[in-house]
């Protein structure tokens, strides 16, 4: 018996394979399309276990309902495989639905400032608001605050 349980996905693997990204492991395969923002890292966001919402900026498209990783990668690659456009730009993404309120003065730290992006999107509405003006989005802000 030379296997052992992921501590992610809990799938039986051999001792070699055990390192989640050395088994395909659906926790941690996604997370190449996780937008880097550099505010995930800063608060110790636990990839496994945060839900995401997909976003396309080439077409606008926006998620129901943000998932756990493995199952908004899925929908990802879905939307992906359905629309050759939105594969060929590389403009799709999943990002971190955060749950908890933004404390009041800190909106700024919030914000991702990006003068390339097309589409701005408020996760800490339900569902997700679409924002294709940089003001809007920042304005919409002040209202969670």
């Amino acid at each position: 018996m030379n296997s052992k349980h992921c501590k992610l996905c809990e799938q039986q693997v051999c001792i070699d394979h055990l390192q989640p990204e050395n088994h395909d492991c659906p926790k941690v395969v996604y997370t190449k399309y996780i937008r880097n923002t550099g505010w995930l890292i800063k608060r110790g966001v636990n990839v496994t276990t945060s839900p995401y919402s997909v976003i396309c900026e080439t077409c606008g498209y926006v998620s129901d309902l943000p998932q756990l990783i493995e199952y908004s990668g899925k929908e990802l690659v879905l939307h992906l495989n359905n629309n050759p456009e939105c594969k060929e730009k590389k403009k799709t993404f999943l990002e971190e639905f955060y749950i908890d309120p933004i404390p009041k003065g800190k909106i700024e730290s919030s914000i991702v400032r990006d003068p390339d992006r097309k589409l701005w999107v408020c996760s800490h509405c339900r569902p997700p608001r679409k924002f294709t003006n940089h003001d809007e989005y920042i304005a919409h802000h002040y209202t969670h605050s």
